[in-house]
């Protein structure tokens, strides 16, 4: 409990110690734990860390009356596209559907392949950052649980829930309606949230039957081979997830809906099936070596956010030639 401030000093004391117990053991570390997660930095302060108790989105920021000076300038927003629909089924809270569109902070904090998530949450917070962004498989599906309690602490510390925009993402071995349902449901109670303000369709393709996928299988009979449904099922079954996601924002569990991965294709064979149109949100990789310019300019034209991941310079830097 305490302020943002303490929290933080809490957590940057434990990671100090567990740096220190693990300095003795570092060489005996695998090379796939090396490649797993890139070297982890901490950030220099001047003084001890302080807590920028930003006023609203759209009013607060960067050198405001209640700014310590301590906070990255990331509160620029961007305005998602308004998405309603109507539903006989309860709402969560007492909160109305978004008729105007919702405020997206510009740049968030991803959460992919972190190993502390819960203290790099409770960092990215107290340095200003507002939007953190997670998925219901990162981590072998353990990331989300961190992120609740990062989230929980800034709660009891005195940051407001609305004062954070929260993403995660639907995990394709849930596709179809009543998957998805429990898919959010699963991620909320981890988030320990009773909402989330955007659900994105993380890929458009298929869970496997395996992960023991054999090339030499693969080569004689074809990329599906493994795949829980055939290409030509696809349409229809991420029909019935896009359907699980209206329900969900028509409920008040999510307050805007998106997908990531999707291409041209992928996007209009949705739109032939779905209620709510356009998404909010493409999540795509998209940096300098990578532009997608013809699926940028597509989304655009329909009135879709692109969001970047790897925007720096794509996935795996480790992996770069």
């Amino acid at each position: 409990r305490g302020s943002m401030a303490d929290v933080l000093r809490r957590s940057l004391l434990q990671d100090k110690r567990a740096g220190e117990e693990r300095e003795g053991t570092a060489g005996a570390s695998a090379d796939s734990d090396k490649s797993e997660q890139p070297k982890r930095t901490r950030p220099r302060h001047d003084a001890s860390p302080r807590s920028c108790g930003l006023a609203s989105p759209e009013t607060a920021g960067h050198g405001s009356s209640k700014c310590t000076g301590s906070c990255v300038q990331v509160m620029r927003h961007l305005r998602l596209p308004a998405q309603r629909i109507a539903s006989s089924a309860p709402r969560v809270g007492k909160r109305a559907q978004d008729e105007e569109g919702i405020l997206m902070p510009q740049i968030g904090f991803g959460t992919y392949k972190l190993r502390e998530a819960r203290q790099a949450v409770i960092l990215a917070l107290t340095l200003g950052y507002r939007q953190i962004e997670t998925a219901f498989i990162y981590s072998a599906e353990k990331t989300e649980p961190e992120v609740g309690y990062a989230l929980a602490a800034a709660r009891a510390s005195g940051l407001a829930r609305e004062e954070v925009f929260v993403t995660t993402k639907h995990w394709r071995k849930y596709h179809g309606f009543e998957p998805s349902i429990k898919c959010l449901e699963l991620s909320l109670k981890r988030l320990q949230l009773e909402y989330v303000d955007l659900w994105l369709m993380h890929w458009p393709g298929p869970a496997y039957t395996t992960m023991n996928r054999r090339k030499d299988v693969l080569t004689e009979h074809g990329p599906w081979h493994y795949a829980a449904f055939s290409e030509a099922e696809m349409p229809a079954v991420r029909a019935e997830t896009w359907r699980a996601m209206e329900e969900a924002l028509a409920m008040g569990k999510v307050r805007a809906i998106g997908v990531s991965n999707f291409s041209i294709r992928h996007l209009e064979a949705l739109r032939r099936t779905a209620r709510v149109w356009p998404p909010a949100v493409n999540q795509i990789e998209l940096h300098p070596w990578f532009q997608q310019r013809e699926l940028v300019a597509y989304c655009q034209e329909q009135g879709i956010r692109v969001q970047a991941y790897a925007s720096l310079g794509g996935q795996d830097a480790s992996k770069a030639s």
